[in-house]
């Protein structure tokens, strides 16, 4: 299936000529990720941090990751996280600051 195509007017000699080229498409989601440090929290409570890598197939898949639970914390080169199963996902915070007022 061919993308969206862009018009060029050209002027040669005074004079206007149309051609249309194919444009390129815009990069999704996903792909603009690439590289990114990203957190995923589970419904369960896990949380899932490291470079992402890809979506495919249903799963988010992470490098030089860290996956956090309620006891213990590991380290893996790869893990592939189930779309199924998260509550969220969001860059890697620049600032964290506790709300004023709240008690947790």
């Amino acid at each position: 299936m061919a993308g969206p195509k862009k018009t060029i007017i050209v002027r040669k000699g005074g004079e206007a000529k149309r051609t249309t080229q194919p444009s390129k498409p815009e990069p999704s989601f996903f792909e603009r990720l690439k590289g990114q440090r990203i957190i995923i929290q589970s419904r369960a409570g896990t949380r899932y941090e490291g470079l992402f890598e890809a979506y495919k197939d249903g799963f988010f898949w992470l490098k030089e990751a860290i996956v956090v639970g309620k006891e213990y914390q590991v380290k893996t080169d790869l893990v592939a996280i189930d779309r199924g199963q998260t509550a969220h996902l969001h860059l890697e915070p620049t600032e964290i600051t506790k709300k004023e007022g709240e008690e947790t």
